[in-house]
């Protein structure tokens, strides 16, 4: 368990880190969302921690209950079912705003559902192989994950919270 003067010290090396290493992150993921990303689009280290935590703690909640919670497996060669059901998606909540959870950048990135899902194999690829969205009030989440070393369940895609999951996809 690390003492509150060395949380502080870490979330001070980490802010640091990120902020030397934002703009290249900005100018790789702006062109895949067709968009220019600046600075003002990512969340403190602070509120990234907690979108992590609170889409972590959905997941689990909803794996182990079923309680608004979507979840499917495909194998490599059905990514046009997933396809299909991001699309569905899209459409249903598309231009609401969302964050885009990094798995290899801290800090989170303030979008909407549609420039990520509309771009989702171009989102996953950039991202190394989980694509994580959650809703700006933290109660919705969708995840990706793409597991090459699964060749029979290569996709795993969730979704949770009742406005996300509304009817199945």
């Amino acid at each position: 368990m690390l003492t509150d003067r060395q949380s502080r010290i870490s979330l001070l090396a980490r802010t640091n880190y990120s902020r030397r290493s934002a703009g290249q992150f900005l100018s790789e993921l702006s062109p895949i969302l067709r968009r220019q990303l600046t600075q003002d689009s990512l969340l403190p280290i602070d509120a990234s921690d907690s979108f992590r935590d609170g889409s972590l703690h959905a997941y689990q909640h909803g794996m182990s209950t079923g309680e608004n919670f979507y979840r499917t497996q495909q194998p490599t060669q059905d990514f046009d079912r997933v396809e299909s059901k991001v699309a569905k998606l899209c459409q249903r909540i598309g231009a609401e705003p969302a964050i885009l959870l990094p798995t290899h950048f801290q800090p989170c990135v303030r979008i909407t559902v549609s420039e990520v899902l509309q771009r989702t194999k171009s989102v996953l690829e950039f991202d190394r192989d989980t694509l994580l969205l959650s809703s700006v009030d933290g109660r919705c989440g969708f995840m990706l994950d793409w597991n090459p070393d699964d060749v029979e369940w290569t996709y795993e895609l969730a979704i949770w919270g009742a406005k996300w999951v509304g009817e199945r996809p």
